[in-house]
């Protein structure tokens, strides 16, 4: 089975996050922060292709609105809640400190569970 392109850019995070050990490193810190909205935004559009194709072809905003009524709440807020976040990661903003090491890590996991429960979530509740 190929890999899906949400499979890839995960992968691409993984292995940049491997290569971060110590302190410093923001702009790659902040790299891996992009690869996995990436991915997050690339599952939503590879779940969208299986269940409704026209969906697909929509902005990520009006298929996150929708994904409340295909899925359940939560996995539909827990989406939500980790892109928001990622968002917030990806862009400099001199008062805030760059993703620490742990916080990406921790994000990783919940991208990781979001996506395999939306590949699992292929038929609408």
């Amino acid at each position: 089975m190929a890999m899906t392109e949400s499979a890839k850019f995960l992968a691409k995070a993984d292995r940049l996050l491997d290569s971060l050990a110590g302190p410093g490193n923001g702009v790659r810190r902040r790299g891996a922060a992009f690869l996995l909205r990436m991915a997050l935004e690339t599952g939503m559009r590879e779940y969208w292709q299986r269940v409704h194709p026209q969906m697909a072809r929509s902005s990520t905003r009006v298929q996150s609105i929708c994904l409340d009524h295909q899925v359940s709440a939560s996995l539909a807020g827990e989406w939500s809640s980790l892109l928001r976040t990622l968002n917030e990661a990806c862009h400099y903003h001199r008062s805030a400190l760059e993703p620490s090491l742990e916080e990406l890590v921790r994000w990783r996991a919940g991208a990781y569970r979001i996506l395999n429960d939306l590949a699992r979530a292929s038929v609408p509740r």
